[in-house]
């Protein structure tokens, strides 16, 4: 029940809930709810009760237009508006934008570009440089399958160094479309593969093992990995290989050997993209850097590999054809050597003909050598004693 309260002192008469024990428009009769028979209008009341005293009609709380219906009023306004809030947020997020002329020219340049690259990637050239040497086992089978790679490369150069097994007679029966033999009387695998970058014609030179397999998507991989300008360089990870078995210690040996070299010796390149890679790993690079730093050392019959990744890393854009066997101060310019992450299989058959620990000690008394500077000449007669003529 609703009673007019008295006790506003000359304000404008407004209805309290008695028995609730509240102040509502200075109302001071602690809901004790004295009825005056007066109307809200006050003075103007007709003295019956017909306000909003004990006697007359209930009347609305907010439909009486006092302050207090407006209050209430606006305090159910955000019990209407929060419940909505959702449904008004999915609206706002489901309503079409209106198009940005500025921003679609941003984009169609930016797809324009992107096919640009795209096109200008694909466009670029591969070639394949494989040197041999009494390698007649094996050679007919690379060829053949090298003939299954998608897309095909431009040209496949195989430098033979003079040898005395058939291979040359091998190579021509199984080279394929593009495929051609250079013949030489170089015994260094060095100098033949400087000799086959002369005469290859692509873009990219992919320096492939007589005994390797690459992944079929291998010319796709060689463009993706040299799209960036700060890779000088590249490899796959090996996987050894021979007859049935596969020597994963031996694969992880070559894996690590790629990380704790440079991070052994030349940790401040490490930490800039240094990586030495090997040519069991399918080395991959650009034809005009390998050309700047004059390819492949001719005067090391061993370790060219590692001694081409520290010339790319450290003198791309210089001429020189010098090895580097002492520690160089020229900076790296942001250059870089990565590891692709798919895997070529070699073969092991080096490893299963002097066992695992020979083979260990083998690369770690020529690497350990090189890398404390010995000299072209030491090297070369250190891998004589130390090194089987298999390749």
């Amino acid at each position: 029940m609703r009673a007019v309260c008295g006790g506003a002192r000359g304000r404008r008469f407004a209805a309290c809930t008695p028995g609730k024990g509240r102040f509502r428009n200075g109302c001071r009769c602690r809901g004790r709810g004295r009825p005056t028979g007066r109307g809200v209008g006050g003075p103007g009341g007709d003295g019956r009760g017909n306000g909003n005293g004990f006697t007359g009609k209930r009347t609305s709380d907010f439909g009486d237009g006092s302050d207090d219906g407006a209050r209430s009023l606006w305090g159910l306004l955000p019990l209407v508006i929060l419940p909505g809030s959702p449904l008004l947020l999915l609206c706002l997020a489901l309503a079409p934008t209106l198009p940005d002329p500025a921003g679609g020219r941003k984009a169609a340049i930016a797809l324009e570009e992107e096919d640009q690259c795209t096109a200008e990637l694909e466009s670029k050239t591969v070639s394949i440089v494989i040197p041999v040497l009494n390698e007649k086992s094996c050679i007919a089978s690379t060829l053949t399958y090298l003939q299954q790679l998608d897309p095909m490369p431009l040209d496949v150069v195989v430098v033979d160094g003079g040898s005395s097994d058939g291979t040359q007679t091998a190579v021509k029966k199984t080279a394929g479309r593009g495929a051609s033999l250079v013949s030489t009387d170089y015994k260094s695998r060095s100098k033949q593969m400087n000799r086959g970058a002369r005469e290859c014609k692509g873009d990219y030179i992919v320096f492939l093992h007589a005994d390797t397999v690459p992944p079929l998507d291998l010319v796709a991989l060689a463009r993706s990995a040299l799209k960036d300008p700060k890779t000088v360089c590249a490899g796959f990870v090996p996987i050894m290989e021979f007859g049935q078995r596969t020597y994963w210690s031996m694969t992880l040996v070559h894996a690590l050997k790629t990380y704790l070299g440079p991070l052994a010796f030349r940790p401040v390149g490490f930490a800039r993209g240094l990586r030495i890679l090997f040519g069991d790993q399918a080395m991959l690079c650009r034809k005009e850097d390998f050309e700047s730093v004059g390819g492949f050392a001719e005067t090391l019959d061993i370790m060219e590999d590692t001694d081409l990744c520290l010339k790319l890393f450290y003198m791309v854009g210089k001429e020189t054809s010098k090895c580097i066997t002492h520690k160089s101060s020229l900076r790296t310019k942001g250059k870089r050597i990565v590891t692709i992450n798919r895997s070529v299989h070699t073969s092991a058959r080096r490893v299963a003909r002097l066992g695992y620990w020979r083979t260990l000690h083998t690369f770690l008394v020529l690497g350990l050598s090189y890398a404390f500077g010995a000299s072209p000449r030491g090297l070369n007669d250190l891998a004589g004693k130390v090194y089987p003529a298999t390749r």
